[in-house]
């Protein structure tokens, strides 16, 4: 408490003061980072996985997940192939 009243306010003011939820795409996030932001940000950092520079998304954290260390479910339009290497 006593960390958020003196640093973490002051970076979500600069953001806005108002973050609900973050979403990170691009490179995965390990569990350490994402629990990080959690805390500085005082709001869940979800995770999303395929093609995201190109909005073809194939997986994403939803909103009320609370995990760290994965991606989250197969979107709905999405059809997803596991092939052992």
């Amino acid at each position: 408490m006593l960390w958020d009243l003196i640093i973490f306010k002051k970076i979500r003011s600069v953001l806005g003061g108002d973050i609900r939820f973050m979403l990170c795409g691009g490179a995965p996030l390990s569990a350490d980072s994402q629990r990080f932001i959690n805390i500085c940000m005082g709001a869940p950092i979800g995770q999303g996985y395929g093609l995201i520079e190109t909005f073809a998304g194939a997986a994403f954290s939803e909103a009320d997940d609370t995990a760290v260390g994965r991606v989250g479910p197969p979107l709905p339009c999405c059809y997803i192939k596991a092939v052992a290497a």
